[in-house]
Formats: C-alpha cells, sequence, structure tokens
C-alpha cells in the first residue's frame, strides 16, 4: 500500500438500503475511495426502509437479495475485506455478520441515528418504540464497530444499548462537498436567517419562531424554513397566530435552488432544543453551511466547541432560549463585518475538521481492516 493511499487493494461493499445523495453515505463512500479503497454497493431499495412490519414481512426476500448481489460480486473476484451496514438499516446485522464471517471481513454498522428515539419523536405507538428500542439493543452487539458522529453519542449510545465504548468509532458528519461549497450570490436585501431539514422536536423550530415573534416589532429579519416533516402544520400554525410575517414557509426545495437560497442569506441555523440528542450532535445543516464558507447559529454543546471556536467561527446561544438567538440575530444584522468574519472562519473549520481527507484519515486509523 502507498503512503498517499494506504486502503489501496482493500475491497469494500456497502450493505443496505441507502440514498447515496444523503451525505453520510456518500462521504464514507468518498473518504474510502479517497484513501484508494474500492467501494461497491449491495442494496435492496434506493432509500433506508424504517423496521415496520413490512420490512420484517420482507426480511427474508432482502435476504435473498442481498446475498445474490455479494456472490455476484465475489465470483468476478470481488471479496470484500469490510462490510458496511448504512443507516437505518439493523435487522441487516444478522445476515451481514454470517457474510464477514464467512469472507473473513470486518463488519461495520453506521450508527448515526437511534431508530428507537427517532420512532418516539415521529409519534409511534408505544410498543413500536419498544420493540425497535429491543431490536437495536440485540443486533447493535454484532458488528465489530459501530459508527458515531460524536463523542457525546459515544457515550449515550454505550448507555442506552450497553454496549463498551471501544466499539465506538468517531467520524463527524460533514457535507457533500461536490454541492455544498462557496457560492458568489449577492444577499437578500432583507437580512435572512435560513434554516434547512427535517420539522423534529429536538431541531428546536420553535425556538426559532419564539425568536422571530421576539424581533417581529423590532428588526427587518426575515425567518425562511425549507423542509418538511412531522411538526411543519404546527410551525405553520403558530407563525399564523402570532402574525409572523417575517416568516417564510417554502417547504422541500431542489439543490438548486437550496444552494440558492443559502448563497443569499446572511446566517444560516442550526438546532436549538434542550434535548439530548440535540446536545450531542453536530448537524448535517452545521456542517453544510460550514463547507458553503456561511455565519452559524446554533446552540451552546460540547460537540461544537470541540470543532468550532466561539464568536470566531461560530455563535452558540443557550439551548432552548429564543431571547439569545433574537439578540444574536439582531447583533449581527447590524454588523456586516462579524458576518463576513464568521463566513471565512466556518469554511477553515470544515476543511480542518468535516473535509473527506479528514474523514478518510479517521476511518484509516480507527478501523481494523483484517480480521
Amino acid at each position: 500500500m502507498s503512503e498517499s493511499q494506504p486502503l489501496a487493494g482493500v475491497e469494500i461493499v456497502l450493505f443496505g438500503a441507502f440514498d447515496l445523495s444523503y451525505p453520510r453515505e456518500k462521504v464514507l463512500r468518498d473518504a474510502f475511495r479517497h484513501m484508494g479503497a474500492s467501494v461497491r454497493s449491495c442494496t435492496y431499495a434506493d432509500e433506508p426502509m424504517f423496521p415496520k412490519l413490512r420490512k420484517i414481512i420482507l426480511l427474508p426476500a432482502i435476504y435473498i437479495r442481498l446475498t445474490a448481489q455479494i456472490l455476484r460480486l465475489t465470483r468476478a473476484g470481488y471479496t470484500p475485506d469490510l462490510i458496511v451496514v448504512t443507516r437505518f438499516n439493523p435487522l441487516l446485522l444478522p445476515l451481514a455478520f454470517v457474510l464477514a464471517r464467512y469472507y473473513g471481513a470486518t463488519l461495520v454498522y453506521d450508527l448515526f441515528v437511534s431508530l428507537h428515539r427517532t420512532a418516539a419523536m415521529r409519534g409511534y405507538p408505544r410498543p413500536v418504540v419498544w420493540a425497535v428500542s429491543l431490536m437495536e439493543r440485540v443486533t447493535y452487539r454484532i458488528p465489530d464497530h459501530l459508527l458515531v458522529g460524536t463523542n457525546e453519542f459515544t457515550k449515550l449510545y454505550a448507555q442506552m444499548y450497553s454496549i463498551t465504548p471501544d466499539r465506538f468509532v468517531r467520524i463527524p458528519p460533514a457535507a457533500d462537498e461536490d454541492r455544498f461549497y462557496p457560492r458568489d450570490a449577492p444577499k437578500r436585501a432583507v437580512f435572512t436567517a435560513l434554516y434547512w431539514g427535517n420539522f423534529l422536536p429536538h431541531h428546536g423550530v420553535d425556538v426559532m419562531l419564539d425568536a422571530a415573534a421576539i424581533l417581529k416589532k423590532e428588526s427587518s429579519i426575515e425567518f425562511v424554513f425549507l423542509g418538511a416533516g412531522p411538526y411543519k402544520a404546527i410551525a405553520e400554525a403558530y407563525a399564523a397566530e402570532q402574525s409572523l410575517f417575517d416568516v417564510r414557509f417554502e417547504g422541500f426545495v431542489n439543490q438548486p435552488e437550496l444552494h440558492e437560497w443559502i448563497g443569499r442569506s446572511h446566517v444560516c441555523l442550526g438546532v436549538f432544543s434542550e434535548d439530548v440528542r440535540a446536545l450531542a450532535s453536530i448537524t448535517n445543516k452545521v456542517c453544510e453551511a460550514a463547507a458553503s464558507g456561511k455565519a452559524i447559529i446554533t446552540e451552546d454543546s460540547p460537540p461544537i466547541h470541540q470543532r468550532f471556536t466561539e464568536q470566531e467561527s461560530i455563535i452558540t446561544v443557550p439551548p432552548g432560549s429564543p431571547d439569545a438567538l433574537a439578540v444574536t440575530l439582531e447583533s449581527l444584522q447590524k454588523k456586516p463585518e462579524r458576518v463576513a468574519q464568521l463566513e471565512m472562519m466556518s469554511l477553515a473549520v470544515n476543511q480542518r475538521e468535516f473535509s473527506t481527507p479528514v474523514i478518510a484519515e479517521l476511518l484509516v486509523a480507527n478501523i481494523q481492516f483484517d480480521k
């Protein structure tokens, strides 16, 4: 293996149902390739499926399809050294374990999201949440390595699933740098605070709307929300009830529109809730904003301060504090030079902490590639 490509000759399979337009899977694939590995896919669908009854019923057919795919690869001379089961696919871990042991491969699961906590936030019935939690506790003991985004998630998941911390590998979230990069776009005439993503409780959209309510008579700051989710209707109803005329809900937009909104906005918003998961996270939207060279406001949390420098490359506010968010936005509106400094420094953080070469080095340093 060459020093510049330490994984030259290593054969890796991404295993499961996944969408390579989602940053996590694409970043992992690109990082492995950056280090010289050959990466193939064995998949049964173009996007992850939540482990509901339909997926359980289809599981035997899914197992057969995935086994057939990996057999075709090995007959063509491609023998995996590493099998990476992608996020939302814990039901595939028993099959992946058998295949990994048969081929002498290392088995990795990307525990990027806790499924039972997601089910609870989306309002699934309690028996379903309990069943998914039990399934996770059993299957997460199978892989050689579990990928998580932060040290805080290692602590949280080690306790939640009774797994020793040494099984976890911290691979921070990162942006797809083919899509998220600085764009030379003129800012909008009105000072714009932009949020994009899912409307889920732990994102703190309610905190952002309360900040908009505080500012509605004092400042000309527009809040723009892109995306959808189970709490979007509640957010829209609250904005209408509070007569928040400086709040816009644009729904899901295509990639060119998203990049135009990011480029023309003054500030990008992260998450602001007191939820334990939010406090353990560095979210995709924060990484995407940094890769785009944008000024970022998000909540104060240990993972953020491990990567960013307060007031230099990011501004944080206390979790659940619309007053602090309102004050910060009003201050930045009056100081365009501060916005420009934050833009420059957030991009530098992306290059140092979240770029593809950095993710690649972490994978090489922390995963055992030969069983």
